[in-house]
């Protein structure tokens, strides 16, 4: 009987995997409701696979539910504290919500699990910015470009910021 019960977890959790990945599928050809419905699924099937809660939370995200994907990636970082992409979720959120500092303090942490993780840095880079804190801004703008050299958002806010702080050379 227990090696059925494994068996039968184990069934789950591959179901709950294909599931989520149909909900990627269906997330970035922006169908969002479908998505929505797959990654329920496999959270019903696996109640502890936190990518999908975390792929849930980015959706809330993208339709400005905001307390709905606070509770996903709450959700997500209960199961894997230290997930770097549920960090940088929840964060997004935190600033959308007007809560900055907490919102640096979890890009902080993702960026100290994954110190290659340059979205984390430019959207650190946007929150000091929004409190005019523009040398902190540069400095992790200049990271997210050093790890990936084709982030242009990040090199347009550096050059926003660089005449700004009066460097036209610079920029």
């Amino acid at each position: 009987s227990s090696v059925l019960a494994v068996t039968s977890a184990a069934d789950s959790q591959a179901r709950a995997k294909a599931l989520n990945t149909q909900g990627e599928t269906e997330f970035h050809a922006k169908n969002f409701d479908e998505a929505i419905r797959l990654f329920q699924a496999a959270i019903e099937l696996d109640g502890n696979y936190g990518q999908a809660y975390s792929n849930l939370g980015l959706i809330y995200i993208s339709q400005k539910s905001f307390a709905l994907a606070q509770d996903a990636f709450d959700k997500a970082l209960f199961l894997k504290p230290n997930r770097p992409t549920s960090l940088n979720g929840l964060a997004s959120v935190l600033f959308a919500r007007g809560q900055v500092e907490q919102a640096i303090e979890k890009w902080q942490k993702a960026v100290s699990v994954d110190p290659k993780f340059a979205s984390a840095y430019f959207n650190m880079g946007t929150a000091f910015e929004s409190q005019k804190k523009y040398d902190e801004a540069l400095a992790v703008y200049v990271k997210a470009v050093t790890i990936a050299p084709d982030m242009a958002d990040a090199f347009y806010h550096m050059g926003t910021l660089l005449n700004k702080q009066k460097h036209p050379a610079q920029a």
